[in-house]
């Protein structure tokens, strides 16, 4: 009896577990594709990067092997022994120290095989020479260097990570190497070192602790480079690759790995992460094993809580048979019956907001990740900021007309400095900024930087003196609260103003450049980035206006290209106020965007446009800035002027060529501008717009024109009758001829030949 009623309580408890084992393996589910997303996120970004960087260098390349000076120097033998150095300095002027500004880069250097030297912006000495003191390979002679890797005729090659002796210092690098000329007849090559180290910064993103590793592979399974923490040698044919991108557990060495992959479709580089698969679902594991733990618990309570009801319910049988048989009892105590049903609801609640807080986080970090590329100016199109914010929910600044980036340095008072330990230090400079959070700037983006220094991007929409005026109002109670409640001073290092988050890495640069430069002699509270300065850091030469540069100067259209380098110059000159040396590199990139225009257009070498442009050329480096301006500008205007004249020399001879073939052929019935535009290999549209420009009138008007004429003289000289003549003078049938003579002319052609 006991059992009739304890099996309908058992399948009514069954009911919430079910629910609950559902909505347990859904949670599970989302929190483990989190972690994979954020896995394969990280990659994806590191690519991305490392797409661009390349990229970067694939241009330099271009640029070395392009330049003049370059392609003259393969040529020559030893200037040393001949002492005629100017070659070599002219050759050095002309290479660029790219290392100046990109940490990304250690070096790039230009071997010249005929005169066995090697040049760079600050560097003349023999090959081997150069490998021995400045650049030398672990395990690597120079024989095999020079041979195998500068001259083996594979063109372009990067050799994966190695430790290198590099001006005196163990270097870790990947090394490109670029060669120049054809691969069976190499006459040079170019070497650029990439700082290995940033390579490995980028790798960092992913968690490798506990034993993994995060590499990069070339479209060849080659490694290039990688960051790892594990214990054993790692073979990377262990790991199964499918595809382009995927996440995969694997079993490696005998250990459970998540293995997470993409590839790039730039250069079809992969980048791999491996993982030991419990370290990395940490959180989902416990998150699981304490759900497994609920579930049990909660199963032998409901079965104890069933038995309970089912005996209770049982209770009046009971007392019957104990009636029969007197030396049975029963002992039944009260209980509430839901108590373990909603035990286990609440932990479940308990175990969801676990995971929403892991997603939080997940999404903290990669905020923070997209706003430090914005400052690294990493990302310069303005849509896709708005994209990466808008899918983290964080819009917060989007809705803002102009962007200011503020570093905040933070000490201890003067009078504070030997009385406070640094452990105090800390917990004030984290109670300052809690204040900047939550009192003044609660829709800023807001960094802990070294030394105890806040970064504070945030946006306006006032005015630019407005601005400055709010700035100094938010500065000023920061700063009260700072020294009066916290005993700390701050000094404030304020960067320029711009209207796009993508050019805030400026304001960033113009910051950091006020710190630089003044921070150490710096007396006053706030310390304002001077618009006069800012061309001290950039001079204005984009490359869309470059592009425009050159396809107006190719088209001819000279009243453009005056318009665009009146802009340049304004905006270089009047605006930003360029000192002379930049001033000087501005007008060298204007000659070499000249120089590409010239590629295309066959100029003559007696022509006074390559008399011009010889003649500036051995001139180059002795002219100052705003004189070689002047004379580019000469140049690209009398560019304009010969493709002008080209142009009206072209288009007379067409317009002949189109109305003889029209005067040859007007008898032929089939004669349209389709057939005219095959017969010259041009479009019925441009045609059409071609003839009505050089005649006067359309194409269709003068045919008929030209028919008409015809048909008038056969009229009056002959006797042939209109069917004849319809035939003679192109068309098909003698009614549609009629039809066109009478609109023409307001008379038929059998009255037109009676009154004559």
């Amino acid at each position: 009896m006991l059992y009739t009623f304890l099996i309908p309580y058992i399948i009514v408890l069954f009911i919430p577990i079910l629910v609950g084992r559902i909505a347990y393996t859904s949670a599970l589910n989302i929190a483990t594709e989190d972690v994979e997303k954020y896995n394969m996120s990280i990659l994806e970004q590191t690519s991305q990067v490392l797409d661009t960087r390349i990229g970067e260098i694939e241009g330099i390349f271009y640029e070395y092997m392009s330049n003049i000076e370059v392609s003259k120097f393969l040529y020559l033998e030893d200037p040393l022994i001949k002492k005629d150095i100017y070659p070599i300095i002219e050759t050095r002027n002309s290479l660029y120290n790219y290392s100046l500004y990109n940490k990304f880069i250690l070096g790039t250097y230009v071997f010249f095989k005929k005169s066995n030297l090697v040049l760079a912006r600050d560097l003349t000495e023999y090959s081997n020479v150069f490998y021995e003191d400045y650049l030398s390979y672990e395990g690597m002679k120079y024989e095999d260097f020079y041979e195998n890797l500068l001259y083996k005729g594979k063109g372009r090659e990067c050799l994966p990570e190695q430790i290198i002796e590099y001006k005196g210092r163990k270097v870790s690098v990947v090394t490109f190497i670029q060669q120049i000329g054809k691969y069976t007849d190499s006459k040079g090559a170019i070497v650029l070192l990439v700082n290995n180290t940033e390579i490995k910064e980028l790798l960092s993103g992913v968690d490798v602790c506990g034993g993994g590793i995060a590499y990069i592979t070339d479209e060849e399974g080659k490694l290039i480079s990688t960051v790892s923490t594990m214990d054993k040698e790692f073979n990377i044919e262990d790991v199964k690759i499918k595809g382009d991108k995927f996440v995969s557990r694997q079993e490696i060495n005998g250990v459970d790995m998540l293995v997470t992959f993409t590839t790039s479709n730039f250069n079809g580089w992969r980048y791999v992460a491996v993982q030991p698969y419990n370290i990395v679902m940490e959180k989902v594991i416990i998150i699981k094993r304490i759900t497994w733990l609920i579930f049990f618990a909660t199963l032998a309570a409901g079965i104890i809580l069933s038995y309970y009801l089912a005996k209770r319910s049982s209770k009046p049988i009971m007392s019957i048979l104990q009636e029969i048989e007197k030396n049975i009892g029963v002992d039944i105590k009260d209980t509430n019956n839901y108590d373990f049903i909603k035990m286990g609801i609440r932990n479940l609640m308990d175990s969801s907001e676990i995971m929403s807080l892991a997603i939080k986080e997940q999404k903290i970090m990669l905020r923070n990740q997209i706003y430090n590329r914005i400052l690294k100016g990493d990302i310069n199109s303005e849509k896709e900021i708005e994209t990466l914010l808008l899918n983290l929910n964080d819009d917060n600044l989007l809705k803002y007309d102009k962007y200011v980036v503020i570093i905040a340095s933070v000490t201890l008072a003067e009078e504070c400095q030997e009385t406070i330990n640094i452990e105090d230090m800390e917990k004030k400079r984290i109670a300052f900024r809690e204040v900047i959070v939550s009192k003044i700037l609660e829709e800023a983006f807001i960094s802990d930087m070294e030394d105890g220094k806040i970064l504070i991007l945030t946006g306006f929409h006032e005015k630019e003196k407005s601005i400055k005026l709010r700035i100094q109002e938010i500065i000023k109670f920061l700063d009260n609260t700072a020294k009066e409640t916290l005993e700390l001073d701050v000094t404030y290092y304020v960067g320029g103003l711009y209207e796009e988050l993508s050019n805030v890495f400026r304001s960033y640069q113009e910051s950091k450049y006020l710190i630089d430069n003044f921070g150490h002699k710096s007396l006053e509270k706030i310390q304002w980035y001077n618009e006069n300065n800012r061309t001290k850091l950039f001079y204005y030469y984009p490359l869309e206006i470059e592009t425009r540069l050159i396809n107006c100067t190719k088209a001819g259209e000279k009243e453009e290209v005056e318009k665009i380098l009146k802009e340049i110059y304004e905006e270089n000159m009047s605006n930003r106020n360029l000192s002379p040396t930049k001033t000087k590199t501005l007008a060298i990139e204007l000659w070499g965007s000249l120089l590409k225009v010239t590629e295309n257009l066959n100029l003559e070498e007696d022509s006074a446009i390559s008399g011009e442009i010889n003649k500036l050329n051995k001139s180059i480096y002795k002219c100052e800035g705003i004189q070689l301006m002047n004379q580019v500008s000469k140049i690209y205007y009398m560019i304009c002027n010969e493709v002008m004249d080209s142009k009206k020399s072209n288009n007379q001879d067409l317009k002949h060529k189109l109305i003889k073939y029209i005067n040859d052929n007007y008898k032929d019935p089939d004669l349209s501008l389709t057939k005219l535009g095959e017969e010259h290999g041009f479009s019925n549209v441009y045609l059409s717009h071609f003839f009505k420009e050089q005649t006067g009138e359309s194409f269709s008007n003068y045919l008929e024109r030209i028919r008409m004429e015809q048909a008038q003289k056969l009229l009056n000289e002959t006797d042939l009758n209109i069917n004849i003549i319809s035939e003679k003078v192109g068309y098909y049938t003698s009614a549609t001829f009629c039809r066109a003579y009478k609109r023409r002319n307001g008379i038929s052609p059998n009255n037109s030949r009676k009154k004559s």
